[in-house]
Formats: C-alpha cells, sequence, structure tokens
C-alpha cells in the first residue's frame, strides 16, 4: 500500500483532511491504563510517533506527568494543530501497527496536556518500503472509473433487474424467508414501501408482539406511525396469524455524485430474533448490489496524473483531474495504466484505501489488487520498484 502521506521534508507538516480512508481490522482495543501503560513502554510507542491526519514528520515529544495516565504532548514545527479534542498518534514498531488515543484536557502554545484513553493494535500490518519517484519520475493515465454523471433512470434499466434477480439467489440460500424487492419502476407500493421512500431509514422491528423497533441501528419508529393511523392492533393480529416474530426492511441506496435514489430494499420475517448477523448481511447484499450497477457505468479518462511514490504493493498519486476525483469518491475501485520512464505502460486494478486533501491538492493511496497479464505484470512492476533501491 502507498504511503499516506504526501513526500515531505522532515520540516513540512501539515493538516490533511481525509475525504475516505479504506477501515482497519483491529486486533485489540485496549482500554485497561496499565495495559495500555505496557504496551507504551515495551513498543517504545512514545519514541518519535507520527500524528493521525497530517502529513510529513512531526517534532514532537511526550512526556509523562506525575498523574499516572496524563501527557503533555509537544508539537515543536507545528503551524496549528487543529482544535479537535482527540489526538491520534500511531507508529510502527515490532511490525505492528499501533495507535494511541488520546483526549485533550488543555493547550498552551505548542504543549497539549492529554490523557490515554485507548492503545489499538491493527489486526494486519504491511509495512513495506516506498520510493519517492522526485529523480525518475512516474506517471498515470488511462483510467476507468465510474461514472460521476451516470443517469441513474438509464442505469436502473434491464440489467438491474438481472442483478437485483441474482442477488436474491444468494441471498435467499442464506435465509430463506427474506427476499429482495426492487422499488424503481414500481407503482403498486405497499404502505411500509412508501415509508422507505419516503424516509429512507431501515424498518426493524425486534418483537412484534410490542412493535418496538431495533435499537442496534436507527430506524423509522414504525410502532408510532401504526398508532397515528389507527391499525396498530390489526397489524399486531396479522403478524401474530402469520407467525412472526421479528422482521426488516433495509433499504438499498443507489448514490451517484447528483442524486441519491432508494432502488429497493432487503426483506427478512422470522418467528425467532432476527440476530445482528443477518443484519449485517443484508448490508453486505446492498453493497453488492449497489457495486455491480457501478461496475456496468463506467468512464475512460485520459488525463496523466502524478505518482509521486511507489512500493511493491501501491502508489501515491497526485490528482490533479477532478472527475477522477469524484469518481474514486463515488466508486474506490478503479484501474489505471502506470508508467516508468522508458518503459511502455502496465495496466493494474487498484484500490484508492486513503483519498485526502492538503491545502488545495487531492491524493489518493492507492493499493494493487491486480494486474492485467496477472502475475507476470505484477512481477515486471515489482522488479522495477526494487531498483528504485
Amino acid at each position: 500500500m502507498a504511503i499516506d502521506t504526501k513526500p515531505a521534508k522532515k520540516e513540512s507538516f501539515r493538516k490533511m483532511t481525509t475525504i475516505h480512508q479504506a477501515p482497519r481490522e483491529w486486533e485489540s482495543v485496549e482500554t485497561n491504563v496499565d495495559k495500555m501503560l505496557e504496551h507504551v513502554s515495551q513498543n517504545h510507542l512514545l519514541k518519535d510517533p507520527f500524528i493521525k491526519q497530517y502529513s510529513g514528520k512531526p517534532t514532537i515529544a511526550v512526556k509523562p506527568t506525575n498523574t499516572k495516565n496524563s501527557f503533555v504532548i509537544e508539537v515543536l514545527n507545528e503551524n496549528t494543530l487543529s482544535a479537535d479534542r482527540e489526538i491520534v498518534l500511531y507508529k510502527y514498531a515490532r511490525e505492528k501497527y499501533f495507535e494511541l488515543v488520546f483526549e485533550r484536557v488543555s493547550s498552551r502554545d505548542k504543549a497539549h496536556a492529554c490523557t490515554l484513553r485507548q492503545v489499538k493494535i491493527a489486526k494486519h500490518t504491511r509495512r513495506v518500503e516506498r520510493f519517492i519517484t522526485e529523480t525518475n519520475p512516474v506517471h498515470a493515465g488511462n483510467f476507468l472509473v465510474a461514472k460521476i454523471d451516470l443517469d441513474i433512470k438509464t442505469a436502473l434499466g434491464f440489467s438491474t433487474e438481472v442483478i437485483f434477480s441474482e442477488v436474491d439467489k444468494t441471498l435467499k440460500a442464506k435465509y430463506p424467508r427474506s427476499k429482495i424487492v426492487p422499488l424503481f419502476n414500481r407503482h403498486d407500493l405497499k404502505e411500509e414501501e412508501e415509508l422507505i421512500l419516503k424516509h429512507g431509514l431501515p424498518i426493524f422491528i425486534s418483537n412484534t408482539a410490542t412493535m418496538e423497533s431495533s435499537k442496534d441501528i436507527p430506524t423509522f419508529d414504525l410502532k408510532n406511525y401504526y398508532e397515528e393511523e389507527f391499525i396498530l392492533e390489526e397489524k399486531i393480529a396479522a403478524l401474530r396469524k402469520d407467525m412472526i416474530q421479528s422482521f426488516i426492511y433495509y433499504p438499498i441506496i443507489f448514490k451517484s455524485s447528483n442524486a441519491e435514489v432508494i432502488i429497493g430494499y432487503c426483506y427478512n420475517e422470522s418467528q425467532t430474533p432476527i440476530t445482528q448477523g443477518n443484519l449485517e448481511y443484508f448490508e453486505i447484499i446492498a453493497y453488492t448490489i449497489k457495486k455491480r450497477i457501478m461496475d456496468s457505468s463506467t468512464a475512460t479518462i485520459d488525463e496523466k496524473q502524478n505518482i509521486l511514490n511507489v512500493s511493491e504493493h501501491g502508489v501515491l498519486i497526485e490528482v490533479t483531474s477532478d472527475y477522477i476525483f469524484q469518481a474514486l469518491k463515488t466508486k474506490p475501485t478503479f484501474s489505471m495504466d502506470i508508467v516508468f520512464k522508458m518503459t511502455i505502460p502496465m495496466r493494474f486494478s487498484l484500490y484508492a484505501k486513503h483519498i485526502y486533501k492538503i491545502e488545495n491538492t487531492y491524493y489518493i493511496g492507492a493499493e494493487i489488487t491486480g494486474s492485467s497479464n496477472e502475475e507476470k505484470g505484477f512481477d515486471k512492476y515489482k522488479d522495477i520498484v526494487r531498483a528504485f533501491k
């Protein structure tokens, strides 16, 4: 994966604004004071750390105070550290990635009194050497990205009906009493479907005897709506007759740069309480449908973009094309050519793991996920990157 910050001289230290970042999986998140301090001590985490959401290398000193869990963080080369209550330091130590989450208590000049709240250890770490391309320029071109001016009415045609049908079979294999229901090109909507379209919230009833909504996620208050319409008892009786104890309508929301449309929903009813696992699977199903629709709607942008550094697994791209930036915000998977000096273009598929802005410039930290020439293309790319040493 590419470095998360723009190559910079040591004295350069600037705030970055994250637009998209792939979530990390955490091996552990520690909040016990003694165990947190043990991690800090054993792994030398206070020596030469980085500050999350800033580019460049800070000149930083982290000093314990007389109070067991309190520290003073001094950032000597900062212009202005943001006023956020939270300060997160990170460091790679002993082949692990650590984050130290501090809560700021007070600040004076460049010194910040903080309390350590969490120590987080990443589940997967792939720390590889990165090579700046300043003296050996590399660029990217011929981008294949999601359409940002996508006409949703055009996108929601016959192919989308096929996608719904195919994914519905996958859903039913796991939850037989589930189904995926399209809402586009529909005029015979039932009451609950109209509520989904109007409010865009899931309807998740965990107990039909009381019609209480689940507290696991934000939901539409169906009980209150039924009471206002004087149909609550009628609805409860119908559900009891069908032996339904819980049910969920989970909206599938399709977003493009210029529109947001509820195109359908996942539904499940159960004679027992619906579990969190069922809900998480609906999230995966909704994501799968949206991704397949986006995959069928792409644009080619042949604008040269500078690659600022390379590693064996990814690149950092300086993005000057607003179309490419907007497209990757919508859908972070894409493909492009990577062109090293004196070589023919090599085509790869990539995933934008970190999209961020420093001042008026956008950057994409992207992981290479595949090659158009399978392993041979990837092997050639790695050989060229190793030559930077």
